[in-house]
């Protein structure tokens, strides 16, 4: 079914094309199709290719890259392409549109907002077989080798670096780019949406207990009047539970990443702010019209975030640490080798007494045992070939298979009915 089909039906029945649909015109997926729908959707097609854009695609990025494009990238309707609600607004119908249409692939897109699937629900690998354990192809008695002396073994020889460093983070849309750095980095990464809560603020504090290292936070935000009061906000939230618990650990945190500089530098885009912002008026008599998404700086200069961030974070690691921990822990290990062949050598005689008797004794037990070998190996293999004769085939046990459900109830939908059915109980549901 699709948007053709149901035009025809509706003039054939004579019926409203909205009775043959359950979403609003512009948002039924089957009813994509119209002028305008495929206008928009050739229109976003031409910009996919345009970029050579592949998988991982993150529609905000696009959005930056459309309209850093000179000249002005004019839409459908002959209007330039702005850094505008509407304009973003008509990239995404236009995005939506190309993937209902199977212009570009619907997998290519990355999803920021929602968080990634828990998958808990396995299938069972391969098919059933029956095999024959205990198969070997010889069989070998042997002692087990004279015994090393003994040795010292260092362990936990580890330094962690001076500070605990984190990165905030108020939006989840550059985990790609934030996850691997502060992996490799070994910073810790948290996200929110939005203004942190106090409970992540009671968890960083539990974290700077069981540190008990100086903590550096590197606050990452839009350059907006949201973004210039989150790090305050949690700032605020972080002073008080010092204050109360009395910890005198030392904390700072460093609002990186957006700046009003960091704008300028890099010609980042403005955005109009929303009229319901209340803080817009000072945000702006301050910092000049419009705010900057995050985003704008990655679509715009790729990697300069990670630039960013790993020049402060670096400021906070020490790069010879792991140096001179390998080579103080070489040191150690030379000593303690001196100190073990030094007791060694005064036991060499009898340590040298002893390891003769043992080889004589491996000798006269593998003289003995070697018949008996291939006796096992022979009978192992008799053994085995008949079990494998005598098998029953695999196909005569199925696997029992689950008993089908008794439903809790009569779902809202349901892909075994048809189109029209499965309308009717769509529209009994929203009452219509």
């Amino acid at each position: 079914m699709n948007h053709r089909q149901i035009k025809q039906i509706s003039n054939e029945r004579g019926c409203s094309f909205k009775d043959l649909i359950v979403l609003s015109p512009q948002n039924d997926p089957f009813y994509v199709g119209t002028k305008s729908d495929v206008e928009l959707a050739e229109w976003f097609t031409d910009l996919w290719g345009r970029f050579g854009y592949t998988t991982g695609v993150h529609l905000r990025r696009i959005h930056y890259q459309v309209i850093s494009q000179d000249p002005c990238v004019m839409m459908p309707n002959g209007e330039p392409y702005h850094n505008t609600d509407n304009c973003w607004k008509a990239l995404g119908r236009a995005s939506t549109y190309a993937r209902y249409l199977h212009l570009v692939d619907p997998a290519a897109f990355d999803d920021r907002r929602n968080g990634k699937p828990l998958i808990f629900f396995e299938l069972p690998e391969g098919e059933p077989f029956i095999q024959i354990a205990g198969v070997f192809d010889s069989f070998d008695l042997e002692l087990p080798d004279f015994p090393d002396l003994p040795s010292y073994e260092v362990e936990n020889f580890h330094q962690s670096q001076k500070y605990h460093v984190e990165v905030w983070a108020e939006k989840s849309t550059m985990n790609d780019i934030l996850e691997p750095l502060c992996n490799r980095t070994k910073s810790n990464l948290i996200t929110g949406v939005g203004e942190m809560s106090i409970t992540s603020v009671q968890w960083l504090f539990d974290r700077l207990q069981n540190y008990q290292k100086p903590c550096r936070i590197l606050y990452v935000s839009d350059f907006d009047p949201a973004g210039r009061s989150m790090p305050v906000a949690v700032s605020r939230k972080i002073e008080k539970f010092m204050y109360d618990s009395g910890n005198a650990q030392d904390v700072r945190l460093f609002p990186l990443v957006l700046t009003q500089g960091q704008c300028i530098e890099y010609q980042l885009p403005r955005t109009p702010i929303k009229e319901s912002e209340k803080r817009a008026a000072a945000f702006e008599g301050r910092f000049g019209e419009g705010a900057t998404e995050l985003d704008a700086l990655e679509a715009l200069h790729p990697g300069k975030l990670a630039r960013i961030l790993s020049k402060a974070i670096g400021a906070y690691r020490d790069p010879h640490l792991a140096g001179e921990v390998s080579y103080r822990e070489y040191q150690l290990s030379e000593e303690l080798e001196s100190i073990k062949n030094s007791i060694a050598s005064r036991h060499y005689s009898e340590i040298e007494q002893v390891r003769g008797e043992y080889r004589k004794l491996q000798a006269e037990f593998q003289e003995r045992v070697s018949g008996i070998s291939q006796r096992v190996s022979s009978l192992w293999q008799a053994i085995t070939e008949e079990m494998q004769e005598k098998a029953p085939d695999i196909d005569d046990y199925p696997l029992p298979e689950p008993e089908e459900a008794e439903e809790i109830g009569e779902s809202l939908y349901d892909s075994n009915r048809g189109y029209f059915d499965q309308l009717q109980h769509y529209k009994q549901f929203q009452g219509k």
